[in-house]
């Protein structure tokens, strides 16, 4: 069997060939760049998936929170008006009737000072107290 040269440069431009697309595969592969950005990419994805959860977990505990106040507003309403009805029913008519429908103070812009919102409700009166005595262990009369 000869082998001609024809068929001689045939198999070199093909091993050739072989070998450029094999380096260049395995040259891009292994290169520290490509490593590096796979690698970024997968610490990415590590980060996002840590702000996902740090997000939910923020969530939750303003949820949670809100969900306290509101307990918290609603057990107060609830022994303001303990102490409201004791008051009316141990001392009478000595002390003015309290209600929790009194008008409420907003901050108002800096600098503004307090502003009122008007309420329909009656304003309570103010109960006189005796001065303070000169000395702090004197009853007061």
């Amino acid at each position: 069997m000869t082998v001609t040269i024809e068929l001689w440069m045939f198999y070199t431009v093909l091993a050739f060939l072989i070998g450029l697309l094999g380096g260049l595969y395995f040259g891009q592969r292994l290169h520290p760049s490509v490593r590096r950005i796979k690698q970024l990419e997968v610490e990415l994805e590590k980060t996002r998936d840590l702000l996902a959860e740090y997000r939910e977990r923020v969530s939750r505990h303003f949820a949670r929170t809100s969900d306290l106040f509101d307990t918290i507003t609603k057990d107060y309403r609830t022994v303001y008006q303990h102490m409201a009805d004791g008051c009316a029913d141990l001392c009478g008519d000595r002390v003015p009737r309290l209600s929790l429908d009194m008008p409420i103070q907003r901050i108002s812009p800096i600098g503004t000072g307090p502003v009122s919102v008007v309420s329909s409700a009656p304003t309570v009166p103010t109960v006189p107290t005796a001065p303070p005595s000169a000395h702090p262990h004197e009853p007061v009369p």
